[in-house]
């Protein structure tokens, strides 16, 4: 898998580029080299999430998955 910046098309780029600026970021772990774009829907999006992953696969290490996040609520 080759997701060096120089290796993106036009439309990849302009893609995480709109993430980035919007629902996204930009994430680092420590220990690791390079940091990596998390994005975070509701499932209301599933759509968007699907098409945007579908327009970045070949980037992609692994597919969308769900995740359940629990509020706790205080009355």
């Amino acid at each position: 898998m080759d997701n060096t910046v120089g290796s993106l098309t036009e439309f990849e780029r302009s893609i995480i580029i709109g993430s980035i600026l919007g629902d996204g970021y930009l994430r680092i772990i420590p220990g690791r080299k390079n940091a990596f774009l998390e994005i975070n829907h509701s499932i209301k999006a599933k759509e968007y999430v699907d098409y945007k992953y579908n327009s970045l696969k070949r980037l992609c290490e692994s597919a969308p998955k769900e995740r359940r996040l629990f509020q706790k609520i205080l009355n």
